[in-house]
């Protein structure tokens, strides 16, 4: 565990991008290089005068460090591993997008950090019925065929997903916006506890104590999309939270596939736009083949291997939602 990480973090104005900068020059970053000729180099790379003072100050630096191995340790106390981004354990997808979250507090089973195999399931908050059958669907036979469900623990769309998950005795992640140490929404405290008893994983960027606020919602769906491999809408209006999570997966370069609404309603009018625009739809197991193998191609791309299998099994043959 590196916690100079962590103390970078605490320094105001800082961000993630300029420590995520910081990692990709000096991966190997300790305590003792602030002390050091390093640190000429390290100020030159952040490239702010007020910062450079803040790096230069190597009792700050300390106070930093000392307060990071603290909060380790509190966490590790109450079951929560603190993985930052220069641990092995950290996902690797995530690790490739601009604004890779620092730290992750992270409860439950942390083999599944390690794949790359992951899909999102999000949604809004108030789906149809048709949209919560949906989202079951889908996370049940993508996470029979292997994948690790991401989703919100949102009510709605994203409840919905962890639940058609685990009746499938699938494994999903469930990304939150607040600390591990308090559930939101509090009506989802069981399906919490469900995932973790069923070798799931609870995460969060924020450290316990950490209460909701507007924005974290937001950066929390960078997170959901970052770790995925592809992202399926299911149902979002043509406004909303959802529509954060579409967009942070474009830009992070990640598949979209969405099922055609079966009803014109608020719920399903984001979605219709998305497949006026090309994205891939998800009705049948013909589709869920086409988008598997081009799931599977862009993994291969992403992580630059060319060991993954990318013959498809043919293993569901029903029309999704009939």
């Amino acid at each position: 565990m590196n916690s100079i990480w962590i103390a970078l973090s605490y320094i105001k104005g800082i961000g993630p991008k300029r420590i995520k900068k910081l990692y990709t020059k000096f991966p190997n970053l300790t305590l003792t290089d602030f002390k050091g000729h390093k640190l000429d180099n390290i100020i030159k790379l952040v490239g702010n005068k007020k910062l450079s003072e803040s790096l230069s100050d190597i009792e700050l630096i300390e106070e930093n460090v000392s307060r990071a191995e603290e909060s380790i340790r509190l966490h590790s106390q109450n079951n929560i591993s603190v993985v930052t981004i220069s641990d092995h354990r950290y996902p690797e997808l995530l690790k490739k997008i601009d604004d890779s979250p620092i730290a992750l507090y992270c409860k439950g089973n942390l083999d599944l950090l390690k794949t790359s195999k992951s899909i999102a399931v999000v949604g809004t908050r108030n789906p149809t019925l048709k949209g919560e059958m949906m989202a079951k669907r889908i996370s049940k036979v993508f996470s029979e065929k292997g994948y690790v469900i991401v989703s919100g623990l949102a009510l709605g769309i994203d409840t919905a997903a962890h639940v058609g998950t685990l009746e499938a005795n699938g494994k999903t992640i469930a990304i939150l916006a607040n600390g591990l140490d308090t559930i939101v929404p509090k009506e989802n405290k069981k399906l919490a506890e469900d995932i973790l008893q069923k070798n799931g994983l609870l995460i969060s960027e924020y450290p316990m104590k950490t209460r909701t606020f507007k924005a974290a919602f937001v950066q929390r769906d960078r997170i959901q999309s970052g770790m995925s491999i592809a992202v399926c809408p299911v149902q979002t209006d043509i406004e909303g939270g959802t529509q954060h999570t579409i967009n942070f997966a474009r830009k992070q370069k990640r598949i979209l596939f969405c099922p055609t609404p079966l009803e014109e309603v608020a719920a399903t009018r984001g979605i219709s736009k998305l497949l006026k625009e090309g994205v891939l739809p998800i009705n049948n197991s013909q589709d869920i083949i086409t988008i598997e193998k081009k799931i599977l191609k862009h993994l291969m791309e992403l992580t630059n291997t060319d060991e993954i299998d990318l013959e498809v099994e043919n293993g569901h043959q029903l029309e999704l939602f009939d």
